[in-house]
C-alpha cells in the first residue's frame, strides 16, 4: 500500500513518514527471535536447526473464539490439546479455514497451523524488510538500510531453501516438526512469483501446476482438496486471481495470464448477470453454481472482488 501511495503521489517523503509504523509491524512479527535457540519456536518465530528464522501465524490465547464460541466448543470436543490456539492462529492468516492447515487434510479437528511456517507470510515479510530498507535510504540512515537489505537477502535464500519443494516442483509451507515440505498444494505458491523471488525454472514449474491443477473455467481454485471448507477447492477468491495474473505476466506466461483473467472475469460477469450481485468468492469448477463451505453463507459484494475485477478488465 505504501508503494502504491508513492506511485500515485510521487512523494518520496512518505517512506520516511511511515518508517515507525512499519518497524512496529516488523517487530510484532519478529518478537522473541533474539536469543531463540536453534530448533525452537516462540510466538510467530521459528528458528531452524541451521539457525534460520522462519515466521508462522500465532495467537496468544487458547480459548474458543468469541464470534464462533459454540462452533469451537463442538469441534474441540474431539480435538487435541491446543486446538483453540490453532483455530485462532488460522484466523490470523485469513484462510479460515482450509485443508492447508489440517494434518490429515480432511478434518478441522486435525488443525496444526502452529506446526507450519507459511510461504506467503514469509514472502510478505521479505517485502516488509525491503520496504524498511527503502525507508531507511530515504532517511539517509545507511546503517539501517544495510541491516534490512541483509535481512531481505537472507530471507530470499530461506524462502527458496525451505519453501521450494523440488520433488513436487511447487512452493509449499514448511512443516516445522517434520522438517519437510507440508503436504498441501495451494495457491499461496504464487507469492514467490508475485514478489519476483523465483527463478525461471521454478516459475515454469509453478505455471505448469496452475495449468494442470488450479485453473478451471471460473478461475484459479485455492487448493486441490475438496474438504468442504471455504478456502479449498472449488472456490476461487479474487486476490489470488490478481496474484496469478500478475505473476504469470511478470515471468512471460502471457497466454496463461489471459486465461486466468478471462476465466475469472467471465465467472464474475455470469453470476452478476444471474443475480445482479458481485460475490465474496466464486465456484471455479462449476460456473453454474455459487460458492459455499465454511461457517457462513457466501457474502454479497466485497471490495476485493470489485477491485480485482476492475483491475483485470483494465489490463
Amino acid at each position: 500500500m505504501l508503494d502504491l501511495l508513492y506511485e500515485t503521489s510521487g512523494d518520496e517523503t512518505i517512506y520516511a513518514m511511515y518508517y515507525g509504523a512499519l518497524k512496529k509491524e516488523y517487530d510484532f512479527w519478529m518478537n522473541g527471535a533474539e536469543g531463540l535457540e536453534n530448533g525452537s519456536a516462540v510466538k510467530r518465530v521459528f528458528k531452524t536447526e541451521s539457525g534460520d528464522l522462519l515466521n508462522r501465524y500465532y495467537d496468544e490465547e487458547n480459548e474458543p473464539r468469541p464470534e464462533s464460541y459454540l462452533i469451537d466448543i463442538r469441534d474441540g470436543e474431539s480435538a487435541g490439546k491446543g486446538f483453540y490456539r490453532n483455530i485462532r492462529s488460522a484466523c490470523e492468516s485469513g484462510w479460515d479455514f482450509s485443508s492447508r492447515w489440517f494434518a490429515d487434510g480432511e478434518h478441522i479437528q486435525a488443525i496444526e497451523i502452529l506446526n507450519l511456517a507459511q510461504v506467503d507470510l514469509n514472502c510478505l515479510l521479505w517485502h516488509l524488510e525491503k520496504t524498511l530498507a527503502r525507508c531507511a535510504a530515504f532517511q539517509q540512515d545507511l546503517e539501517k538500510e544495510i541491516l534490512f537489505m541483509e535481512k531481505a537477502v537472507r530471507r530470499k535464500r530461506i524462502i527458496n531453501t525451505y519453501f521450494w519443494d523440488g520433488n513436487a516442483g511447487i512452493y509449499k509451507d514448511y512443516h516445522i516438526r517434520n522438517r519437510t515440505a507440508a503436504a498441501s498444494e495451494h495457491i499461496a505458491a504464487l507469492y514467490p512469483l508475485f514478489m519476483g523471488l523465483a527463478d525461471e525454472e521454478q516459475a515454469e514449474s509453478v505455471a505448469e501446476h496452475l495449468r494442470k491443477k488450479f485453473l478451471y473455467p471460473g478461475g484459479l481454485v485455492t487448493t486441490t482438496k475438496n474438504s468442504g471448507q471455504q478456502w479449498d477447492f472449488p472456490n476461487a477468491w479474487a486476490p489470488y486471481q490478481w496474484l496469478g495474473f500478475k505473476a504469470m505476466k511478470d515471468y512471460g506466461f502471457d497466454e496463461l495470464a489471459e486465461r486466468i483473467k478471462n476465466n475469472w472475469c467471465g465467472n464474475v460477469e455470469r453470476i452478476y448477470g444471474n443475480t445482479g450481485k458481485l460475490m465474496e468468492k466464486y465456484n471455479a469448477a462449476d460456473t453454474e453454481s455459487t460458492a459455499g463451505g465454511g461457517e457462513y453463507p457466501n457474502q454479497d459484494g466485497f471490495g476485493w472482488t470489485n477491485g480485482v475485477y476492475l483491475a483485470l478488465k483494465n489490463q
